[in-house]
């Protein structure tokens, strides 16, 4: 179906900027997916679900043209699921720019009101099997959509009985997080005969273009109180600057008040539970259960009535909105910081409150599965030709030998002979910094569930990746004692940060290879980090950690077994990593890195019942604090594309939808091994 953007189908922001309104977007995909149900059945259908309705790109023009198109994905019995994308033709070159997509359960119905048997659906061609595949695994998501989400409140009690056994309290200072009442709205709307479909029942796309209305309605209310209750605060503070003309200018900055709004990011659990009938009265009941840094879940519930009749649901969704604000004569876009809403104030907020975290875990789970199944971001490391130049590099050492009586060593920087593989070495290394020092960009969004007093947990999305970010501080006592690292040589860091050795051990010992650095504080943290075989001690998910071929004394493979944590039968197996690991440190020992990156190689075989998982650039990071006494910041970076998400299983998802404390709890491991305190 092509659309042109009428000026009532968009939200005008500014002059020169609008974005999308989901009302007009909804019916649109509404009705082509049901063209394409109609078209496959035969007959004629209603929608039954809509899940993952992902918004990419929001912006868009009056007099635009949008492309709507949909296709049956499979057929069960009397279901189907129907795929949908909108798409952006770009007069200038012709191409398109993707807005939008969803998923659409059908089901068809006979001229008596039942459900029919579908005809069967056949994959042609490798495409349609691969989204066959997919949509079979959706629906397994959608059958355990309850279960998931149910266990939310049990992990939310088990992290809860942790903290209390742990033996770091809070701070006495630690502020109180603000809340806001969370908005509730309640419209009503009169089913006339123009909302009517073909059935004769109210058309799905009407009931869905009313819950946006509201939705949006009561996001922008909490958006707009949120940078209100921040400017408040602003200005209070500014009041209490004593040099006058500079309160004076922070107070005249803290009251402008810039154009709040709101945009969608994602709509998924609409269920249609029951039809309404023209004449109904219509009530869309809206309310904000819960915000995440810079977006916010909203939950809706339809009922409908006849004048003087019993109310009845008939749909139910959960939408989440992105808060961002226009500043200053430049226009310039930034995230609106959401206060929390206050969930004390009913059970069922509560309810509400702690069921949004299982939501989001189930949105993430999705997202994964639906963009970027495939996504594998293992580099490909060609352990023959490593094996190679091993057995080269050491006949050679044997010739010297002979001839010369000495072991003079033949090895390069790295120890790999021809340092076929040193560009990935040190991508490994530069790519975990990347990540590392875009920390004051912004984009990072606290999770704040997930966090505790001393660690703070942060999570973004660069394109098919998720990325989670731990931050703490160390104190260490300056009479710490050393720890013990075992090593068969001692060996220390003598180049830069990119540094590679100009001389290694000839023979090094998988187990025992890494360096031992412990004689400052931050040496001794680095110590632990780096060795495999004191992992166990700190780490209460790994199972197994150990190294598979040392590459010189920088560098290692390793292969890595976490348990399996997952909260039902399918998701208890062990998950394996396969990590190209590669450690530095700066000149004046101020800075450590310990870098991870996924490869593929032989050198780690896959074993069977154990799901093999891919992580991009992973590490720490640990740096000394200036101008304070011993006091170190240590930052642990993970970033996981689907495959490394699916086969952490339950954990990946816990700690993004911020359920789960079990970073916080390996960085207290980590403190007590060292006897430093978390700050």
């Amino acid at each position: 179906m092509i659309h042109v953007v009428q000026p009532q189908d968009v939200l005008i922001v500014s002059a020169t900027e609008s974005h999308l309104r989901e009302a007009f977007l909804l019916k649109l995909m509404d009705l082509c997916t049901c063209a394409s149900a109609e078209q496959l059945s035969g007959h004629s259908s209603v929608t039954l679900a809509v899940d993952d309705l992902v918004i990419t790109d929001t912006t868009l023009s009056v007099g635009e043209t949008i492309v709507c198109k949909a296709q049956v994905n499979c057929a069960w019995g009397t279901s189907m699921e129907c795929g949908c994308t909108i798409v952006c033709d770009n007069d200038t070159d012709g191409s398109q720019r993707t807005l939008c997509g969803a998923f659409f359960t059908f089901v068809s119905l006979g001229e008596d009101g039942k459900k029919i048997r579908l005809p069967k659906l056949q994959a042609l061609d490798s495409d349609n099997l691969r989204r066959m595949a997919l949509a079979q695994e959706r629906r397994k998501l959608r059958f355990r959509r309850a279960a998931i989400i149910a266990r939310a409140a049990a992990n939310v009690l088990r992290v809860t009985t942790a903290e209390t056994s742990a033996s770091f309290t809070p701070s006495a200072s630690s502020p109180t997080t603000a809340c806001l009442e969370a908005p509730l709205l309640t419209s009503t709307e009169i089913v006339l005969p123009q909302h009517a479909n073909h059935h004769g029942n109210t058309f799905g796309g009407q009931i869905m273009a009313w819950m946006s209305i509201a939705a949006r309605v009561v996001a922008s209310r909490h958006a707009i109180a949120s940078a209100s209750a921040t400017n408040a605060t602003n200005a209070t503070n500014a009041t209490n600057v004593t040099n006058a003309t500079n309160a004076t200018n922070a107070t005249s900055s803290a009251v402008t008040h810039p154009t709040v709004f709101v945009v969608a990011q994602s709509i998924d659990d609409i269920f249609f539970v029951a039809p309404s009938n023209v004449g109904d009265r219509v009530c869309i009941q809206t309310r904000v259960t819960r915000t995440f840094a810079h977006t916010m879940e909203v939950q809706c519930a339809v009922h409908a009535h006849k004048v003087g009749g019993e109310k009845r649901l008939i749909n139910r969704a959960v939408w989440v909105f992105e808060s961002k604000c226009v500043n200053g004569p430049q226009q310039e876009r930034t995230e609106v910081p959401l206060l929390q809403v206050d969930h004390t104030v009913s059970t069922e907020a509560a309810v509400a409150f702690e069921q949004a975290l299982g939501r989001r875990a189930l949105r993430i789970k999705r997202n994964a599965l639906g963009s970027g199944h495939n996504l594998d971001p293992s580099w490909e490391w060609d352990e023959e030709h490593h094996l190679e130049q091993l057995q080269h590099r050491q006949d050679k050492e044997k010739k010297t030998e002979t001839e010369t009586g000495t072991g003079t060593g033949t090895e390069t920087e790295n120890g790999e002979g021809d340092g076929y593989h040193l560009e990935l070495v040190a991508k490994n290394v530069s790519s975990l910094l990347r990540t590392y020092w875009a920390r004051g960009t912004g984009s990072w969004g606290l999770l704040d569930a997930a966090s505790n007093n001393y660690v703070k947990l942060y999570m973004r999305r660069e394109g098919g990746m998720i990325m989670v970010k731990a931050v703490s501080r160390l104190q260490f006592s300056a009479t710490a004692p050393a720890i013990a690292t075992p090593t068969t040589k001692k060996n220390t860091l003598k180049n830069s940060l990119f540094g590679l050795f100009r001389k290694s051990n000839k023979h090094i010992d998988p187990a025992h290879h890494v360096v031992d650095d412990s004689n400052t504080p931050l040496g001794r943290l680095f110590a632990v980090l780096c060795d495999n075989t004191q992992r166990s001690k700190w780490d209460v998910m790994c199972k197994e950690c150990k190294t598979m071929v040392a590459l010189g004394t920088t560098n290692d493979v390793t292969r890595m077994v976490f348990r399996g944590m997952g909260g039902d039968a399918t998701e208890t197996s062990d998950s394996d990593f396969s990590l190209l690991r590669s450690w530095r440190a700066n000149d004046d020992r101020s800075r450590y890195v310990i870098a991870n990156h996924s490869i593929r190689t032989k050198l780690v075989p896959v074993v069977e019942g154990v799901k093999r998982g891919a992580v991009s650039s992973s590490g720490w990071v640990m740096e000394m604090v200036p101008e304070e006494q011993n006091v170190c910041e240590l930052t642990y970076i993970v970033t996981l594309a689907a495959a490394g998400v699916q086969a952490l299983g339950a954990t990946a998802l816990d700690v993004m939808a911020g359920r789960s404390k079990v970073i916080c709890h390996n960085i207290q491991g980590v403190a007590k091994v060292v006897g430093a305190t978390l700050l």
